[in-house]
């Protein structure tokens, strides 16, 4: 009403004040200026309107394209690593001595555990572009022995996924926060919720600290069982993983947290390879109260190949056996069946046969 009567317009014309289309004049001008005031305000004071801080959209905009690109560089990293699990005391739980190569299609993935009295074979998994294998052998032989070969390529993601879960996406251990979770699956979550991301300086370095949420339903997804955290990223290393604080609900009352760190150099272009990752771990529950801590370590040697390995490397050949004739692994497994159809039958024909003597014996 107080603008109405300042424009000089009242609840009638009655011939006496301005007329309708002076008026309608004076409100088109009115209407321009406020646009043009709201204009010069937001850009004079941008911070009064809502908007996602500098961090946030940098890391929203910059992360997920230097993942993949960073995976494409771990796909040509080779070497070794040795995996350590050490109770709260200090005592040594798990020690694997594991080997890995990998080039396009191919892996290889030696474990030899240092540890457990029980576990004296060595294994080997290998996948290429043909077929996939298991092969073991003693500790104290020299002669492999082939104990699993396929060239079913529906089994190959599965046989790659189960066996050899850390050349999946190439050796992109600076991604990984669990064994089935990396920051790029993390961050195409459904449930994934950015809270705040802010600039933080470790040992004279500038990073970046995401806050971040992924609450879900853990009886209908037991996939993750990540809950909130904190991760503390390298902007100038592909946003890969320096530190990670993450809290973690397992079905059905356990819960824990995590702390990661990780530590890296730099080969090529920039790119982190990895040299330690040590995880430790409290868990907790409301049944069983306090569980022992843990704490898993990872000392790798690794390096980024200026060339591919030859596909020879991922073969039979490379570990002494010999190569199987084409489409012989299909015949192999082909012949079970047919070995299983004839006992079938021949079971089927004795019973039938024996089902007639009894029934000639009744009539006589």
């Amino acid at each position: 009403m107080i603008l109405i009567c300042r424009i000089g317009l009242g609840p009638f014309h009655d011939g006496r004040g301005p007329s309708p289309s002076t008026i309608a004049k004076q409100i088109s001008n009115l209407l321009a200026r406020v646009i043009v005031c709201c204009l010069i305000f937001s850009a004079v004071c941008p911070q009064a309107l809502p908007q996602e801080s500098e961090p946030i959209a940098r890391f929203k905009s910059a992360a997920p394209s230097a993942w993949e690109e960073y995976r494409r560089y771990a796909k040509d990293m080779v070497g070794r690593y040795d995996l350590k699990g050490i109770a709260a005391d200090g005592k040594l739980l798990d020690h694997f001595a594991v080997e890995f190569k990998q080039n396009d299609g191919c892996r290889l993935f030696v474990a030899n555990p240092l540890v457990h009295a029980k576990l004296n074979e060595i294994e080997a998994y290998v996948q290429n572009k043909d077929y996939f294998f298991v092969a073991k052998k003693k500790k104290e032989a020299s002669v492999w022995v082939m104990t699993q070969i396929s060239t079913n390529n529906d089994q190959q993601s599965e046989f790659v996924a189960s066996r050899m879960s850390t050349l999946t996406h190439g050796f992109d251990l600076l991604l990984r926060l669990t064994a089935k979770l990396h920051l790029p699956e993390l961050l195409g979550r459904a449930d994934f919720k950015l809270l705040s991301a802010r600039p933080v300086d470790l040992e004279g370095k500038e990073f970046v600290e995401i806050e971040f949420t992924a609450t879900h339903d853990i009886k209908k997804d037991r996939s993750i069982s990540i809950e909130r955290g904190l991760l503390v990223l390298d902007p100038a290393h592909f946003w890969c993983l320096r530190k990670a604080t993450l809290d973690t609900y397992s079905y059905p009352d356990v819960s824990g947290r995590d702390v990661i760190e990780c530590t890296y150099r730099s080969e090529g272009p920039n790119v982190p390879i990895p040299e330690t990752i040590i995880s430790r771990g409290k868990v907790g529950s409301k049944v069983h109260g306090k569980m022992p801590d843990y704490e898993s370590r990872w000392d790798c040697k690794v390096r980024l190949l200026s060339s591919k390995l030859s596909d020879q490397e991922f073969s039979l050949t490379a570990f002494g056996l010999p190569e199987p004739l084409r489409g012989k692994v299909q015949q192999q497994a082909s012949s079970w069946w047919i070995i299983l159809v004839g006992l079938v039958l021949i079971g089927g024909a004795a019973w039938l046969y024996r089902r007639g003597r009894n029934a000639t014996r009744m009539e006589q």
